[in-house]
């Protein structure tokens, strides 16, 4: 299926909603936030991960806060906040942000976490297969093998410009979205 959410304004930006499309096992949405602004977030029913696209905000929850920055998404590994159901979270943007939220429903009670840049695994696949066809980067920030209690995974690839995406086929037994942005410099 192939959605283009448009131009990304200021608020929640949707993307995919489980409730909507059928067989979507998720929620994905974009938060843009202005800076200076903030956000409160509490799903009763839903795991939620919260993803820094771009820019920098102050993510609260429970009695922690943690800053994260972000000047590029094609060169910088991601922060993300991931917490269990019912969990309030509150995001400021301390400059203008951007921020991809993932949900699913989730019954497990597992302790929130806060990865940073250098929590998140970094790895180079695809070279010399098929000419360099599938040469990519996979930033994997969680899944089954890190995260055993959640039903996502989360991550990014960052594709080089004429090449495949996802080479060889796969799969994953969490819910998967595809997201896409493009750097047109």
């Amino acid at each position: 299926m192939l959605i283009k959410p448009g131009k990304i304004i200021n608020g929640y930006n949707e993307i995919v909603d489980m409730t909507k499309t059928q067989d979507m096992l998720m929620d994905v949405g974009i938060q843009k936030i202005p800076e200076g602004k903030m956000v409160s977030f509490q799903d009763d029913e839903r795991e939620t991960a919260f993803l820094l696209l771009n820019g920098k905000a102050l993510f609260k929850w429970e009695t922690r806060e943690e800053i994260a920055v972000r000047n590029s998404l094609f060169e910088e590994n991601p922060s993300v906040l991931h917490v269990p159901r019912s969990m309030r979270v509150q995001i400021r943007a301390l400059e203008d942000a951007e921020v991809l939220i993932q949900k699913t429903t989730n019954s497990n009670n597992f302790e929130d976490k806060f990865y940073g840049p250098a929590d998140c695994i970094s790895e180079v696949l695809g070279e010399n297969v098929w000419n360099d066809m599938a040469h990519r980067i996979i930033r994997t920030v969680f899944d089954y093998k890190n995260a055993p209690y959640s039903n996502m995974v989360l991550g990014e690839v960052i594709n080089f410009p004429g090449k495949w995406s996802s080479y060889i086929p796969h799969g994953h037994e969490q819910p998967e979205v595809y997201y896409y942005r493009f750097n047109r410099d």
